[in-house]
This record gives structure tokens, sequence and C-alpha cells, in this order.
């Protein structure tokens, strides 16, 4: 399911079969692709991230917003989908302000906030769960450390006690192999960054799309 809707993302933003089918193809051999195929919380939000980007395309905002936010629920990282919709609500409100409709400008950025909002509930419900369950429920002489932080975050303890996720703490000798396994996969995704720019470097100042130059 997660393959179907990455097609369709794909499509959209590329607008040929050929192309989309073969992206949906390399989406298949990726690193991760193990965590897409099993049942793991790696699929669940894969499913339901791209199936959200998917009716942002399309225009379902509503049925968007309720995917990327279950997306949330799956991942912590969900919670970044919301990224979307502040997108969308800075490209509508800039379009509103070139055309003077201050109003409509004002409009595009509520919606586009009250939009995010609703993304992050579920990372914030967990959060808030975690926090009323282990911070106020429990002994309170026996705190975890995270408990007195100004923002007690109990997912990022988890990442940063238990599995340390940290800025750059990754970059370690014993992760070579991860390194080498990511790096095929890394160097497709940097090589096809620099065909794209040198291709709309080249179209720079015409009305023809970078994606569709043969």
């Amino acid at each position: 399911m997660p393959l179907l809707h990455d097609y369709r993302v794909s499509f959209i933003v590329l607008k040929d079969t050929a192309s989309a089918l073969r992206a949906s193809i390399l989406f298949c051999f990726n690193p991760a692709s193990i965590f897409y195929s099993s049942i793991y919380s790696e699929s669940l939000y894969a499913l339901f991230s791209l199936g959200g980007i998917y009716y942002v395309f399309s225009g379902a905002n509503t049925v968007a917003i309720l995917l990327l936010a279950l997306s949330g629920s799956a991942r912590s990282n969900g919670a970044l989908n919301a990224g979307y919709f502040c997108f969308q609500a800075l490209r509508h409100a800039y379009d509103a302000t070139i055309h003077k409709k201050k109003l409509l400008a004002a409009q595009a950025i509520l919606i586009g906030a009250i939009q995010s909002i609703l993304v992050f509930v579920p990372f914030l419900a967990f959060q808030a769960y975690g926090y009323f369950t282990i911070c106020l429920g429990g002994n309170s002489t026996d705190l975890r450390p995270w408990c007195n932080e100004r923002v007690p975050l109990l997912y990022g303890f988890l990442q940063s006690h238990y599995w340390g996720v940290g800025f750059l703490r990754y970059f370690q000798v014993k992760q070579l192999p991860n390194f080498l396994l990511a790096s095929p996969t890394l160097s497709l995704a940097i090589g096809s960054v620099i065909l794209y720019s040198s291709l709309l470097y080249e179209a720079d100042g015409k009305s023809t799309d970078p994606l569709t130059i043969k």
C-alpha cells in the first residue's frame, strides 16, 4: 500500500507514468525497504505519510490532515509533516500579498497554523500521556530526569538515553557498515539533485519544466 501512494505522489510531481514507475521501483530498493515491508511502525508511518502527501497535492486537505496526523501516531517524526501545510500557507499568503489582498493572506496563515497544529496532536498527546503517567502519577522521589526539564519530552529522552540519538552522535566508526549500506541510495540521491539543478539552470528564463527536458 505505501508503494501505491508512492507511485501516485511520483506521478503528480513528475507528470509521467514511466518516471513515476521508476521512482517507485527505486523506493523498493532503498536501505530502509526491509522496514517498509514488515509488520513494523515504519511501514505504517510510510503508509500514512505518503497517503497524506498524495492528498495534499490532490487538494483534499481534510483527508491529508487525518493521514498525516496518524503518521505522527506511528512515529514521532510524523509531526514534521506539518511542514507541508506551512509551505502551502506561505505560498497562498504570498500570492494574496502580491495581489494586495491582506485579509486573504492573514486567513491563509491562520488556516495553515490550525492545520499544522492538528498534525501535531498525536505527538503532543503522547508526550502529555507520558508526563501525566510517569511524572505526575509516579513516585515523586524517583522521577526520571526528563520530568524536570523545562520542556519535558519523553520520546526525546528515550532516543538520547537508550538509543544514543543526538546531533552528530551517529557519526562513529562502528556505524561505518551502515553508511556503506546506505551509500548507493545516497549517491543516487546526490546525483539526482545535481542533475536536476543543472537542468533547472539550463531552463532558467524559460517556461520549460526541467523535469520534462529530454
